[in-house]
C-alpha cells in the first residue's frame, strides 16, 4: 500500500495508530481467552471460571512478550491528556 493510499483510509497517522492498536486488543483477546482455556466469545459471557488475578497473569505474560506494541500506548495516553 502506497503512503496516500494509507493516509486515504486512516486519514492520519493518529488513525492508523488507532486501527493497529485495535488490532493488537483483538489479537490479545484471543490469546487471552486462550490461556484461560475460554473460546473468545465467552470472555464476557458470564459463564466462563476465571478470576481478575487470571486476567491480569495474562495481561502481563502478554505485553511482555510484546513490547514494542505495549510502547505504542505511550503517543494514545499523551494524545488524550
Amino acid at each position: 500500500m502506497t503512503e496516500p493510499a494509507v493516509i486515504y483510509h486512516f486519514k492520519n497517522k493518529v488513525g492508523l495508530l488507532i486501527a493497529v492498536l485495535e488490532h493488537r486488543d483483538r489479537e490479545d483477546m484471543a490469546t487471552f481467552a486462550h490461556s484461560l482455556g475460554v473460546e473468545p466469545e465467552d470472555m464476557w459471557s458470564g459463564n466462563a471460571q476465571f478470576g481478575i488475578r487470571d486476567i491480569c497473569a495474562a495481561l502481563m505474560d502478554r505485553n511482555a512478550a510484546q513490547p514494542e506494541m505495549v510502547r505504542l500506548y505511550i503517543p494514545c495516553y499523551k494524545a488524550n491528556r
